[in-house]
């Protein structure tokens, strides 16, 4: 490779190989698609929609994929096949609580065991870690 854009194109392809090979990561950007869906549709009904939040939220989604990249980066350094998962599957039930909020928020009925669920997966430790990225990545 004789260039940085060969090499940032090598990489980029590799990602999208690795995103469109893996089911997760396709349900997990699906579950992220739907998040926005609902954030902007509980925004308009609540008309408190503003770009700062939606940059946020735009911001956090891609602060899961780096995560997640991670992860696959250390799975196959020290050649083992869970992390990613484990990673993966944590970000779609955080997606599932943020939806689940939104439609609370908008005047949705969401079922009470579910949001017990979500509440308790929400104050876990790994959501401490996530929002310590986010303000390491807003220091950027």
């Amino acid at each position: 490779m004789n260039s940085i854009s060969e090499i940032i194109f090598c990489g980029a392809k590799g990602l999208w190989t690795v995103v469109i090979s893996e089911k997760a990561v396709m349900v997990l950007l699906f579950l992220m698609l739907c998040d926005t869906i609902t954030g902007w549709i509980g925004a308009s009904i609540l008309k408190n929609w503003t770009s700062a939040k939606a940059r946020e939220g735009f911001m956090g989604k891609i602060i899961e994929l780096v995560f997640v990249a991670a992860l696959y980066a250390l799975d196959w350094l020290f050649e083992i096949d869970f992390l990613k998962y484990f990673g993966i599957y944590y970000f779609a039930v955080c997606e599932v609580g943020s939806m689940a909020e939104n439609i609370s928020k908008a005047g949705g009925d969401v079922p009470q065991g579910l949001s017990e669920v979500l509440n308790a997966f929400k104050d876990s430790v790994g959501k401490r870690v996530l929002e310590k990225l986010k303000e390491i990545a807003q220091n950027l």
